[in-house]
């Protein structure tokens, strides 16, 4: 696992739903269920989920509105995972 590309990653997906959480009540909720793991990653004081948060509301395409924020979420969710080096079109 890439920690310094975690790092960035969560910052970005941070950022993002902070930016949309007004927009989507469902949002603000993946944003309050994220935000413990990304202050953890940025402490370098973490361990890898059972299960990541928002991953549900992800899978269920409730990010397709706001494709960056889906994007995002994707590279976070496979470096966090350590599911190899894929690239997901952002």
């Amino acid at each position: 696992m890439d920690l310094s590309k975690l790092r960035t990653q969560a910052a970005r997906l941070d950022a993002l739903l902070s930016r949309y959480a007004s927009d989507e009540p469902a949002l603000a909720s993946c944003h309050a269920e994220l935000s413990p793991l990304v202050r953890a990653i940025e402490r370098d004081d973490f361990q890898p989920p059972d299960r990541v948060p928002c991953a549900r509301f992800f899978g269920e395409g409730g990010f397709e509105p706001w494709p960056d924020l889906a994007g995002a979420y994707s590279s976070f969710y496979v470096t966090l995972l350590d599911l190899g080096d894929v690239t997901i079109p952002e």
